[in-house]
């Protein structure tokens, strides 16, 4: 082949990578495929983290566990986002505790007397 876009084209569907200066540092081996193409040898000190990869290979295959899901939640802050929070949580069929450090809940909502635009009202 002598023209060199189609040359590259035909690395780029082969897996094969070329890197700049500029982008040497933004990839690992793994990200470019090195280890298929026989570019990377896990049995030498080849780059760093190496040992880490390799290392995981070995591992036990994650084990599947169950848990009992409990549907009961904590919000806290009494405040406009936090009852609106509760009565969403609520509706979905979660319990729900609702906690606020104060003796009231609506937070700054309810110390207002109206509020804007519609000059409503707070709670």
């Amino acid at each position: 082949m002598e023209d060199p876009e189609a040359w590259r084209a035909g690395e780029l569907l082969a897996g094969i990578t070329w890197l700049n200066a500029k982008s040497t540092d933004s990839f690992i081996p793994q990200m470019l495929g090195f280890e298929n193409i026989g570019a990377v040898s896990f049995q030498k000190g080849c780059y760093p983290g190496q040992e880490i990869v390799a290392r995981a290979r070995y591992l036990d295959p994650q084990q599947e566990t169950e848990s009992k899901v409990i549907k009961k939640t904590l919000v806290i802050g009494g405040g406009v986002a936090g009852i609106q929070a509760s009565l969403d949580l609520a509706d979905a069929g979660i319990d729900v505790v609702l906690v606020e450090k104060s003796s009231t809940i609506g937070g700054v909502m309810a110390q207002l007397n109206k509020t804007f635009p519609t000059m409503d009202c707070s709670i």
